[in-house]
């Protein structure tokens, strides 16, 4: 497990030894190695390209929580999924796994990050936006919601942010 096809996207994980996460495009899967390693493991996909929970299809964006959960943007089914730490499948986070321009759906997510309030920002590439959505605990289940910010012609001077209430337009660049 030292072969890499296309390296997308890494995270390290700096209070974990500066353990290397590696979304590796073309083998469908991520990869983790532990510093100084010579072999990596699988910790995500790895299945082939697929839409089933085992699997990734061209991941491309990637983040690890201070859990070692890993989430994974699943460029090639439009969704944004989450592995536990020693799991064998994941679990769908955001998008329906189907490409399309509504507040819920993703179309080819490349890149995750999340702000201190637990909140997921998706740089939703096909779509020209960045979604948000809003970490809401309001039972034993986490729930998200979603707003977006969008540009026209991929130009980052005009962006808009829709919520399901009203529609903001920003003239300066937002900080993400």
């Amino acid at each position: 497990m030292n072969q890499l096809d296309v390296p997308w996207a890494i995270y390290v994980d700096e209070s974990d030894n500066n353990t290397l996460y590696v979304a590796d495009y073309d083998n469908h899967r991520v990869m983790k190695w532990l510093a100084n390693a010579i072999n990596g493991t699988i910790v995500a996909g790895g299945n082939g390209c697929g839409t089933s929970y085992t699997q990734l299809c061209y991941p491309t964006g990637l983040f690890v929580d201070t859990f070692g959960t890993i989430y994974v943007g699943d460029s090639g089914n439009n969704r944004i999924m989450k592995w536990l730490k020693g799991a064998t499948n994941g679990s769908l986070v955001a998008g329906t796994g189907i490409a399309g321009v509504t507040p819920m759906q993703l179309s080819d997510p490349i890149g995750i990050r999340f702000d201190m309030n637990g909140n997921l920002y998706v740089a939703d590439y096909s779509n020209s936006r960045v979604q948000q959505f809003m970490f809401i605990n309001t039972s034993c289940e986490p729930r998200m919601y979603s707003t977006f910010i969008t540009s026209s012609s991929h130009s980052m001077s005009h962006r808009e942010i829709f919520t399901s209430k009203n529609i903001f337009t920003l003239s300066s660049p937002i900080a993400l």
